[in-house]
């Protein structure tokens, strides 16, 4: 009868250890590893990679987030900011303004920026890239907010990414863009029913008394003034009712035209902001739906720019005026990195005419057409400020959509014979 070998019943381990025996035998082997431990080994003390993640290019321009880093791991890079955030204050619309932030290396090594990256394409910096700021040493980093075309609060950024670190260190910025004389809220929220009656503050920049002439044309309600026996103030607040401005089908104004008695700030625009309201179509990167062309002195002219995004390939052949009080032409054109084109327009008023305008002026491209509203004053030269109400009847508005606007349908403009004003309905298609 042949032997019978009983049955092994070996687990892993048991098994590896015979591996490993084997091979120390045959002088093939070392140390035996036990496989599937059931006690796991001391675990290091976590230490950061002697190489840090390489960083991303330098960059001053606003782009994917260089801050790659998990907040909730990483450490910030040891840098103090002062002052903590950046306000670059009030400018001029297309004006910029400046600020300087001091950045100081609190730690016991020498840091290195490897790039710094803004939070809009409106905002630059000194170039900073591959700055090393020794221990207890401080830099300046430089600030620039550019203005757009209205009055608004810019708010950004600036992170700055420093050699051997994944998480940036950040500094918020903002600036305003005003007219001489500011509007506090820049804007009327009348969304949802709401903001039909309020007030806003009015104040000049510099601090110097001017009048409020009027409010599309009527006389401003101001609160606690007397313009028959007060002297011109630097600060009014102003109190509205939006029922006076809206049609007889409820329908309010893109915004108001505020007018005062200063020539480097005739007319200013107050935007309102409305339930449902759809931009029509135009020019991809249109910048500007509204510009102020200032105070015209009648037989001058003035220049206002027309700007376009992402204009790679963009054309503007012509800018035509919609109004027969005054002209447009193209004085020349200039493109800036990146991709930005900007179109200077020359607006001549009519021989003779004195008032204020608020039209469009459509620019003709290979792209298709873009409308914008420009408003100005045109005075003479021994009659300068406020102008009279027959000043203003040969103003348009461009009006919001009705309450019972369908949405899907398409859009057209049309002028109100009345009020000369241009108004937006629904129409099927």
């Amino acid at each position: 009868m042949p032997a019978v070998l009983p049955t092994l019943r070996c687990s892993s381990r048991v098994l590896a250890l015979l591996a490993a025996s084997c091979l120390m035998a045959t002088g093939l082997g070392a140390t035996p590893v036990l496989a599937q431990d059931r006690t796991p080994p001391t675990r290091p003390p976590t230490t950061r990679p002697v190489t840090p993640r390489e960083a991303p290019p330098a960059r001053t321009a606003p782009g994917r987030d260089i801050g790659r880093g998990d907040s909730s791991r990483d450490p910030l890079p040891p840098v103090q900011a002062e002052p903590s955030s950046i306000d670059v204050g009030v400018y001029p619309p297309k004006g910029h303004g400046m600020g300087t932030v001091t950045l100081t290396n609190v730690g016991k090594e020498p840091l290195k920026i490897v790039a710094v990256q803004t939070g809009c394409a409106c905002t630059t910096t000194s170039d900073m890239v591959g700055t090393v700021i020794e221990p207890g040493a401080s830099v300046p980093l430089e600030v620039r907010i550019d203005g757009g075309s209205v009055p608004t609060v810019k708010r950004t950024s600036v992170k700055v990414l420093f050699e051997g670190y994944t998480r940036v260190f950040e500094i918020s910025a903002k600036g305003e863009t005003a007219y001489a004389v500011r509007i506090v809220p820049a804007y009327i929220n009348a969304t949802g029913g709401k903001g039909r009656t309020g007030r806003i503050v009015m104040e000049s920049v510099d601090g110097k008394p001017f009048k409020v002439c009027s409010v599309n044309g009527k006389a401003p309600n101001l609160a606690g003034f007397d313009a028959a026996k007060d002297e011109p103030r630097s600060q009014y607040v102003l109190d509205y009712d939006l029922a006076e401005f809206e049609t007889d089908k409820k329908v309010l104004p893109l915004y108001l035209l505020v007018e005062t008695d200063r020539a480097d700030c005739p007319l200013l625009d107050l935007p309102i902001r409305q339930d449902s309201l759809r931009r029509a179509a135009g020019i991809r990167g249109a910048r500007d739906v509204r510009l102020g062309a200032g105070q015209i002195e009648s037989g001058g002219s003035a220049m206002v720019d027309l700007e376009f995004r992402n204009a790679d390939g963009l054309t503007v052949s012509k800018v035509e005026s919609s109004s027969d009080l005054f002209a447009t032409e193209i004085v020349s054109t200039e493109t800036e990195e990146p991709s930005l084109l900007r179109v200077h327009v020359r607006i001549t008023p009519k021989e003779g005419f004195t008032g204020v305008v608020n039209a469009p002026i459509r620019s003709v491209s290979n792209r298709g057409t873009q409308e914008t509203y420009v408003f100005f004053r045109v005075v003479s030269k021994d009659a300068p400020g406020c102008s009279s109400p027959e000043a203003w009847k040969s103003v348009e508005l461009p009006l919001g959509d009705e309450p019972d606007a369908t949405q899907g349908r398409e859009r057209t403009r049309e002028r109100t014979p009345a009020t000369g004003s241009s108004r937006t309905r629904p129409t099927t298609r």
